[in-house]
């Protein structure tokens, strides 16, 4: 769903579809966590994306429109590694 804001307290709704649909297996059960980056006239986010298994990976997913109503595609760009300190996932990217 996209939804935007002039006052920061009203929320009027834009659309009804999700901004963002599933890449893959990898955030197949949810996303979470946005960071969107603006990049000239692209906008490029990053997400969580969560697997069947309840295991977290980063995705990205791009846009060419200065408000977008849809992301698109989204791919996985790092997931957990079996053995070894993110076997349980990755979550809450930051991008500056």
């Amino acid at each position: 769903m996209h939804t935007v804001s002039s006052d920061l307290t009203t929320v009027t709704r834009t659309a009804t579809a999700p901004v963002l649909a599933s890449g893959g297996a990898y955030d197949a059960a949810g996303q979470a966590d946005p960071c969107v980056v603006a990049d000239g006239s692209a906008l490029t986010l990053y997400y969580a994306g969560k697997d069947g298994a309840g295991k977290w990976s980063l995705g990205l997913a791009t846009s060419t429109t200065a408000a977008p109503t849809t992301f698109s595609s989204a791919h996985q760009i790092l997931g957990p590694a079996l053995g070894t300190y993110d076997a349980g996932g990755l979550r809450h990217p930051v991008a500056h």
